[in-house]
């Protein structure tokens, strides 16, 4: 038999992989060729990013520090500091010059020490990239003047026409100058003076154009427990007369401690014990206890009219006009302020805080209260909070009504459709919808709590798949419970992101809103949809056929902010790689100001930039699309893009990110870490770059191991994982077993390729489960020889995956050999499921050492076996070894069992059993 006469399969068309379900459907001359693609790093997508237990970081800190993470460091140990963070400022010195510890105080006094080991600024000119100009202007060789670059802009600067951050601003060259005379003072050092300095003593207020900063003595009552609330305590005093107004969480045995440094609390630097609030969890039992849960007459608050008078009417609100509003969602860790900033110049009129826990804004945590500064450009601009009882949501509302104002928030927003565990467990988000008697006391105290200032609900269609229940609630929210505007998403919290969210169901819960209203004579209240928008085209068509006021847009702007553009100008934006350029350069600008130009400062921009572009990298830019609009659920194939820069925009590669904010923050740190808390659907990696530069896999030691990859490789070895889309797999034999994973594997978008000693469809025959397998042998799509060494070297040839899987006879023994190995492509994987002693494993160590060799083995079996201790294959990095052993999967003896009933019922009947062996074959 020649190679003329072998069914050579057609390869799968790239242009067909973008049609495929849930792939975009990329352009041809865009698509990267389907054998050089590789997804080597796991990509967890929405879901999993909304299941994490902590909402701010998945619950990886905490489980790392309880389960041994920090056990190295000795008790009361500080971490080290290095570099600039070595020298501590005093900051009542840095701030007036002055300290009132005099020289009893242990922090620092002059710059000296500091500018020995402050990093040289980071080289920024405003319109360009940090990469096109690359002349620094040094100060001079003076101990400043070398750490300056004169070059260089600050965006705090140039902002706000002062820099906040003086001194240790890492772009410090853009506003100083040499000064007259020798006299150091606040703004004069070895011979530099600050420009524009302000009054470092001055409020807060209206600081980088920034409002709702919260007042340091009220935050220090509410952390004391001594804020004085007007409203909460009487409201709660009739709905919940047996819980107690203020409950602090459960005290922790005291730890012996020495007194605390009134100095080192002035820096920041005392040590505080934050305790975990627990009574969420107490407060759920009490009410079970109770019977409270659900009663007849779920939502009804007892002695509401006798202690407050009468309800509120809709006159004593004031009205929110959101008529075409363009609403931003809401999103935690990447909703910052920041971000909500570079909305808003994209178009976006309605923006809302991260979600704030109400614990916490009223025990006064600072960085809960951080979640709520505005900046001046939000035209309307609104508070999410979350919290699963009235004893903490009225009065997070009451304190954010008093110390803000009408001013300051235009509404607050209760959280009813965050999904995660940790909230849910204790009845806040949407456990919320499933205890109408609790929400209808929360609703209620809040909209009193709020005054003038209107209460927003955002929720889902429910808790549980096929059982909606938001349409029963919309009512109460409009007539009893006070709602001034609702959102509904279109999915339940089982549901999540795994289908698309219900638009139907939305337009029924529309129509009941409208006709509640309606029939109680009350103004119309907005309505805002929530699902799925990634296009001006699906915004409109979903916003008139449902009959909402508006759509909120939450993972659609993620990943393309300038949405608001498309849906404002009713277009779909084929925006260029400069133009999106512009749109990161903003963010680092605003995150700039926002969160400092000190070193600590540019971290935590870089570090939430990266967060940004692990949804941006997900885009597709629609002139490389054969269709539109786009779709939100459909995920990139290997592209791309018409420039180098489109390309790296697209790259889901944590190493492009931090090239990416090194445009506008300079050089990343050694210490520099970065690790997405909502990890993006992504494609390609490290190693995508050297297939795409060079056309061939990765060699080993070639590839620096990143953080993002850690959990892959101690789970599958340093192969990390692999997308099977689009890939070759080749049989070595075809039975049982075979045909059932070639089953599964062309589901999985394989080409199946088969070879045994006849060079023919060989089918699987004999006792197989209905449904299972591949009976006639009608998957494989080309049949080649074993016995024909030219046919056998074509079906070698055309490889990614190599599946080992013959009987064990003297005919297969060793029958893979070194050369057999060499005329794999240099990409292909061999896996070996049996025999062990089809190859050897010397011969396996030197295909994948080899030039162009191996580029990885999955042995299920070896020989010798078991190998001896010490075998190189072992500790080979891209060598993994996994147990014989099928013996503990669920089901393995239920199934022997019937293949043992089905043969004794055959003998019986005068049949032959299944599975016999052949005498002569030896298997």
């Amino acid at each position: 038999m020649t190679d003329t006469d072998i069914k050579v399969p057609k390869p799968i068309d790239d242009r067909d992989r973008g049609r495929m379900a849930g792939i975009a459907p990329v352009k041809a001359e865009y698509l990267i060729p389907a054998d050089t693609t590789i997804l080597v790093r796991s990509a967890p997508d929405d879901d999993a990013a909304e299941a994490a237990k902590d909402c701010r970081s998945g619950g990886d800190e905490k489980r790392q520090k309880t389960k041994g993470g920090w056990k190295a460091r000795t008790k009361g140990q500080k971490p080290l500091l290095t570099g600039e963070r070595s020298v501590r400022m005093c900051s009542g010195w840095e701030k007036t010059g002055k300290c009132p510890f005099g020289d009893q105080c242990k922090y620092a006094h002059s710059w000296d020490a500091y500018f020995a080991v402050k990093p040289v600024d980071i080289h920024y000119v405003r319109g360009t990239l940090s990469d096109e100009v690359t002349e620094r202007v040094v100060g001079g060789e003076d101990p400043i003047g070398t750490k300056i670059d004169l070059a260089t802009t600050c965006p705090v600067f140039a902002e706000l026409g002062y820099c906040t951050f003086g001194w240790r601003c890492r772009f410090l060259g853009g506003h100083v100058k040499r000064a007259e005379g020798e006299e150091d003072n606040l703004t004069r050092v070895g011979g530099w003076e600050l420009l524009g300095f302000p009054d470092m003593e001055g409020s807060r207020e209206g600081r980088n154009a920034e409002v709702n900063w919260a007042k340091i003595d009220v935050l220090s009552s509410l952390q004391k427990s001594k804020y004085e609330y007007e409203f909460s305590p009487k409201y709660l005093a009739v709905v919940e007369p047996n819980k107690t107004f203020g409950r602090k969480p459960k005290k922790q045995p005291k730890k012996k401690r020495g007194p605390v440094n009134e100095e080192d609390a002035m820096n920041g630097e005392a040590e505080v014990t934050v305790q975990a609030p627990t009574e969420e969890e107490a407060m759920n039992e009490e009410e079970a206890a109770n019977g409270e849960a659900n009663g007849e007459q779920k939502g009804f608050v007892p002695g509401q009219a006798e202690a407050m008078d009468v309800p509120l009417r809709p006159e004593e609100k004031r009205r929110l006009n959101w008529d075409n509003g363009l609403y931003l969602a809401p999103l935690t860790t990447v909703g910052n302020l920041p971000f909500r900033r570079v909305c808003t110049d994209y178009g976006a009129t309605i923006t809302i805080s991260e979600m704030a826990l109400a614990e916490q804004i009223v025990q006064g945590k600072n960085e809960e209260w951080a979640l709520v500064r505005r900046h001046e450009s939000e035209k309307m601009f609104g508070v999410q909070l979350a919290g699963g009882w009235p004893n903490r949501m009225v009065p997070a509302a009451e304190v954010l009504a008093r110390e803000l104002g009408p001013s300051g928030i235009d509404f607050v927003d209760i959280n009813m459709g965050c999904p995660i565990d940790l909230l849910f467990k204790q009845g806040a988000g949407s456990a919320l919808m499933d205890n109408a008697r609790r929400l209808g006391k929360i609703c209620v105290g809040m909209n009193r709590a709020l005054g003038e200032i209107p209460l927003t609900v955002k929720f889902r269609t429910g808790v549980a798949n096929n059982h909606p229940i938001a349409h029963k609630l919309i009512p109460r929210f409009a007539n009893e419970w006070g709602a001034s505007a609702m959102t509904l998403h279109g999915r339940s919290r089982q549901q999540r992101y795994t289908k698309l969210a219900d638009w139907a169901y939305i337009r029924k819960c529309v129509d009941v809103l409208r006709e509640s209203t309606a029939d109680a004579g009350l103004p119309p209240i907005p309505i805002f949809g929530n699902g799925d928008c990634y296009s001006a085209q699906s915004y409109w068509e979903e916003k008139e056929a449902s009959g909402v006021d508006g759509v909120m847009v939450a993972r659609g702007a993620l990943i393309k902010p300038w949405l608001f553009t498309e849906i404002a100008e009713r277009r779909e934006w084929d925006i260029s790689a400069t133009e999106r350029l512009e749109g990161i350069r903003k963010f680092a600008e605003y995150g700039l100001s926002h969160w400092g130009a000190d070193t600590q400062g540019v971290n935590t921009t870089r570090r939430f930039l990266c967060e940004a572009l692990s949804f941006q990298s997900r885009y597709i830019p629609i002139g490389l699309l054969e269709r539109l609009p786009p779709m939100l659920n459909e995920r990139p194939p290997a592209y791309r893009g018409r420039n180098e820069l489109e390309t790296l925009l697209g790259s889901s590669f944590v190493g492009d990110w931090v090239k990416i904010s090194e445009m506008f923050l300079g050089p990343a740190g050694d210490d520099f870490n970065f690790q997405p808390k909502h990890k993006s659907n992504a494609y390609g990696s490290e190693e995508a770059q050297v297939i795409r530069t060079q056309g061939r896999w990765p060699r080993p030691g070639e590839l620096t191991l990143n953080p993002d990859r850690e959990a892959d490789v101690r789970q599958f070895g340093s192969l990390g994982l692999i997308n099977l889309h689009g890939k070759t797999v080749e049989m070595l034999g075809y039975g049982h077993i075979e045909g059932g994973a070639a089953r599964l594997l062309h589901a999985f978008g394989c080409q199946i390729l088969a070879a045994n000693t006849a060079s023919k469809k060989s089918g699987c025959h004999g006792y197989i489960i209905p449904g299972k397998g591949d009976v006639e042998g009608d998957i494989p799509t080309a049949w080649y020889s074993t016995q024909d060494p030219s046919s056998f070297k074509t079906f070698l040839s055309r490889s990614d995956i190599l599946v080992g899987s013959l009987p064990s006879t003297p005919a297969t023994r060793g029958m893979l050999t070194r050369e057999h190995l060499a005329q794999l492509p240099p990409r292909a994987l061999f896996i070996n499921v049996r025999p062990g002693d089809l190859v050897f494993s010397d011969a396996i160590l030197a295909a994948l050492d080899a030039e162009n060799g191996l580029f990885g083995a999955g042995l299920d079996v070896t020989d010798p076996e078991p190998l001896p201790a010490g075998h190189a294959l072992f500790t080979h990095p891209r060598a993994v070894i996994t147990p014989h052993s099928s013996a503990d999967v669920e089901g393995y003896y239920d199934a022997g069992g019937e293949l043992r009933v089905e043969n004794i019922e055959n003998m019986r009947r005068g049949g032959t059993p299944y599975n016999v062996v052949d005498p002569v074959k030896g298997y």
